[in-house]
């Protein structure tokens, strides 16, 4: 199936170190970190200094760098940019569950600790294929 994406808008970063195209770019030029918050998607590989084209809101093709099984999954970055499945949110190892006579943990802050970038619009079956992701 060929891919066709759909920006409706693009800002333009200063790339920090050499990027790959249809990858997720953080907010200082470089390949997005695992589970951080993207700026957008880059529309062409960038280069150290260069301002490059990235993708904030859309339906864009973005690499992935694990199989994405179904469309709607939501999706995060791997620690090379690439589209990974964001993990389920769950108690940590051996933390302990709320129950009725149990006192309820205080929680703070107000971000989660991977950020969802989009949601997968196509599958993948593996690393290096691409898919088109609906960018939040």
């Amino acid at each position: 199936m060929e891919l066709t994406q759909n920006s409706l808008q693009q800002i333009t970063i200063k790339a920090a170190a050499e990027t790959v195209r249809s990858r997720f770019i953080g907010f200082d030029g470089n390949h997005c970190a695992a589970g951080k918050k993207a700026a957008g998607v880059s529309e062409f590989d960038g280069y150290t200094g260069k301002y490059m084209p990235v993708h904030t809101y859309g339906v864009v093709i973005v690499e992935v760098g694990a199989a994405i099984l179904e469309a709607g999954t939501p999706v995060t970055s791997d620690a090379n940019g690439k589209a990974v499945a964001a993990s389920e949110l769950a108690l940590a190892n051996g933390a302990v569950g709320v129950t009725a006579d149990a006192a309820a943990p205080t929680l703070t802050g107000s971000v989660t600790p991977e950020a969802i970038n989009g949601y997968a619009v196509t599958a993948a079956a593996a690393d290096g294929e691409f898919i088109l992701v609906k960018l939040v």
